[in-house]
């Protein structure tokens, strides 16, 4: 019989948010690795899914998240740092800026995960999200299989602080004439606000959870995005994979879209309470009485008709990539910011570093900056030249014929005249840090700076920039 070789860490990882940690250490227990990419719905997913079953078997499974960079913005710490608390990840968390663990396991593609036997073996290597079921099927399997010789021990999480501020990671932003409403990600609600930042009401308890009711008891998790339609806010409930309804008469809240676990929709009909599943949506914007919704992790762009009460899919095949064509026929990757100006959607292709657009009446989508998968930068110019990288947020001025887009990784403001074939930036008189949101109104642009924590509100022609003092 052949001698077992444990697995052990790279020397080379740097722990982020704890101590340098050891495999050894974790013999005796059922061991995930999971691999992920920050830029990666799919990484953000599965992590939920292994903490999930880390959860389950506290004293018998250890978790770990190592993380192998795609884009150039994700080999910062800092950066790094941000994005395991604004997903609250409770890991021990390493940056393997040499894919050094990649290679030890031989792996292909974002997101994996490797699962190790109690004796520090190599005991399967699963890729891709979706797998929680199989996951915990084969955690109990290996759980069974050693009951007598488990050690015991309860599994420590792992934090990183951020100050104590009103606002904990600001995502989503909508503007009426009277109201700033504010996504506040991080404390899992939706603030009413005046444009001087007093607030007015919130939506939502503030803890983490899929639950339905009125306003202080009713629950979202990490929302991402909202729209005001009518008498109602719609949120993108982007931690539940769903779409909320949030009355503005009386503050209860409903889920429209979403059974709170990641899955596939074709469309459909919405009558009789039927739910379909929504896979980590990100962005929402609305025209008449349809919401279109940036399906992130499904790559694909959909439209809720609220008359019609149907699902359909706007655009996107659902595989990864990048290919102009209509309808299902298009491929996308990773859709976020979404918004509509006349006939057509356009949204922020986050995993292509695009900006795309589709015309609503016939569907064909058409590139309009950006390249493929590996290709971005921090560039302005024509369509030939232009590089973003990983944009997450889109909004229309209908008065002035302007989108505007926040270019997260490389934290800068892009505008675009529509119908023109040239990205610029507008100079910021503050220093941005991982922007996600954007909203217009009230003669100004309003920017959610949210690994900063705040709201700016700045004015388009200048780029003079005011903090907001929501709550303080």
């Amino acid at each position: 019989m052949n001698a077992v070789t444990p697995c052990e860490f790279p020397e080379s990882l740097q722990w982020l948010n704890a101590p340098a940690q050891s495999l050894a250490d974790a013999r005796g227990r059922v061991v995930l690795i999971a691999v992920v990419c920050a830029g990666s719905g799919w990484s953000q997913n599965l992590i939920d899914d292994v903490r999930r079953v880390q959860a389950r078997h506290p004293e018998h499974v250890r978790a770990f998240v190592v993380h192998c960079p795609k884009f150039d913005a994700e080999r910062d710490p800092r950066v790094l740092g941000k994005w395991i608390n604004r997903l609250g990840i409770g890991l021990p968390v390493a940056s393997d800026l040499e894919f050094a663990l990649w290679q030890q396991f031989d792996l292909q593609a974002w997101p994996s995960l490797v699962v190790l036997d109690i004796d520090g073996s190599v005991h399967e290597v699963v890729i891709g999200d979706g797998r929680g079921e199989p996951i915990e099927a084969c955690v109990s399997e290996l759980l069974n299989q050693h009951d007598d010789l488990l050690l015991i021990g309860e599994a420590p999480i792992f934090s990183r602080s951020e100050p104590p501020l009103p606002l904990r990671f600001p995502t989503g932003l909508a503007v009426t004439a009277e109201h700033l409403y504010v996504v506040d990600s991080g404390h899992h609600r939706v603030l009413e606000c005046t444009f001087a930042g007093r607030i007015m009401r919130q939506f939502g308890s503030g803890n983490a959870d899929l639950l339905d009711g009125r306003s202080g008891e009713a629950a979202l998790r990490r929302p991402m995005a909202v729209v005001v339609l009518r008498e109602a806010l719609y949120v993108i409930d982007s931690g539940n994979h769903a779409l909320r309804k949030i009355s503005l008469h009386d503050g209860d809240i409903e889920t429209v879209l979403g059974t709170g676990r990641p899955g596939a929709s074709s469309g459909g009909s919405c009558r009789d309470g039927e739910r379909h599943a929504l896979d980590l949506p990100l962005g929402l914007c609305a025209q008449n009485q349809c919401l279109y919704i940036a399906n992130s992790a499904a790559n694909q762009v959909l439209v809720l008709d609220l008359g019609a009460r149907e699902l359909s899919v706007l655009a996107g095949s659902g595989e990864l990539g990048r290919y102009d064509a209509k309808g299902t026929a298009a491929i996308l990757a990773q859709p976020a910011g979404i918004a509509v100006l006349g006939q057509k959607v356009f949204f922020t292709d986050a995993g292509v570093s695009s900006i795309r657009s589709i015309q609503i009446e016939n569907r064909a989508v058409t590139t309009l900056f950006g390249a493929d998968l590996y290709d971005f930068g921090d560039v302005d110019g024509g369509r030939d030249s232009a590089r973003l990288q990983y944009p997450t947020a889109i909004a229309s001025d209908a008065e002035h014929g302007l989108l505007w887009i926040v270019d997260t990784y490389n934290n800068a403001l892009r505008r675009l005249p529509v119908g023109s074939a040239e990205l610029t930036r507008l100079p910021v008189s503050v220093r941005l840090h991982q922007p996600m949101g954007i909203a217009v109104g009230a003669g100004s642009l309003w920017l959610a700076n949210t690994d900063a924590h705040e709201v700016l509100r700045i004015d388009p022609q200048t780029g003079e920039a005011v903090h907001v003092p929501i709550g303080e």
